[in-house]
């Protein structure tokens, strides 16, 4: 299925979300979520090509009302929370206002009212490649999702936010407490975007795929070539360009050496797999029966 309908993309496209905030900050760890791509989104610029979510995507969906109400009863059971109701939408519950002349939006994928008081709760479901950040303790949430609830207590009022996350298969619950010294900070870049946004002016070309088909559809290739003398400025570019050309090769050219030396080493020592204190390198063969190098710094290093 989609990933987002065509209402929800047109509602994304009125204000700035609590995932844009981290977009704009450049806090993202998504493929293509840089404030170019962002602006294009926001423009209405964006090819409409519906992209279909991943089983795995597929899964992490259904499952977030699921770790909301677990979340909730442990809170409850612990006597974190009071009795209260849950409120849990068949869609995301949107939230909009305005704040600071900035339309502020926000998805919540679920909310507790106690009396008065209501606290967020978003669901996170956490796989390979995306744990990175993620610690055993309050503190132990990543960057990008500590600016999402503390836009969304910005925009909901609520007390307080509980993300209830699923890392690499293990469970917990983590407590964001608004932080209104941040918030100001938060409505100073959003308010900066919006006004790109409102004026059409992009941000800078940041080498993102969405940046490039922009260029790709703004620019088509004219019928017949045409040549013109290059301007300074756009001669020191294609300088910069051929020195980068030139630093990838040597860099390829060291990482092979390098690969085959470790490659060498692991060999000699009759093992598959190196472990240090701060890296860990693995020789092992892939489903076809190649053995595939990989070298990555230890979690935590």
């Amino acid at each position: 299925m989609p990933r987002l309908s065509p209402a929800a993309k047109a509602a994304r496209r009125l204000g700035i979300g609590s995932s844009d905030v981290a977009t704009i900050l450049g806090i993202s760890p998504y493929k293509d979520a840089t404030p170019f791509g962002l602006w294009l989104e926001k423009t209405g610029q964006l090819d409409e090509v519906d992209e279909l979510e991943t089983p795995e995507q597929t899964l992490g969906h259904e499952f977030e009302s699921t770790l909301v109400r677990l979340a909730v009863a442990e809170l409850v059971k612990e006597g974190i929370l009071g009795a209260g109701r849950l409120e849990i939408p068949d869609l995301p519950l949107r939230l909009g206002t305005v704040v600071d002349g900035v339309i502020a939006l926000a998805s919540l994928d679920g909310i507790y009212h106690v009396g008065d008081a209501a606290y967020v709760l978003e669901a996170k479901h956490v796989g390979v490649g995306m744990h990175d950040g993620w610690v055993d303790d309050d503190d132990g949430i990543p960057q990008h999702v500590r600016v999402q609830t503390q836009w969304q207590l910005l925009v909901s009022g609520a007390v307080a936010a509980f993300v209830s996350a699923v890392v690499m298969g293990r469970w917990r619950i983590y407590r964001v407490n608004p932080d209104r010294d941040f918030w100001p900070l938060m409505l100073e870049a959003a308010a900066s975007f919006w006004q790109r946004v409102r004026t059409g002016h992009a941000p800078d070309l940041d080498g993102s795929a969405r940046a490039l088909a922009y260029l790709e559809r703004k620019y088509p290739a004219p019928p017949e070539s045409v040549i013109a003398e290059m301007p300074d400025d756009v001669d020191a570019l294609v300088e910069q360009h051929i020195a980068a050309q030139a630093t990838i090769k040597d860099l390829e050219d060291q990482r092979t050496v390098v690969g085959q030396k470790i490659r060498d080493a692991i060999g000699a020592a009759g093992v598959d797999e190196f472990i240090g204190d701060e890296r860990k390198a693995t020789w092992k063969a892939n489903k076809s029966g190649k053995r595939v190098l990989l070298t990555k710094r230890v979690r935590g290093a």
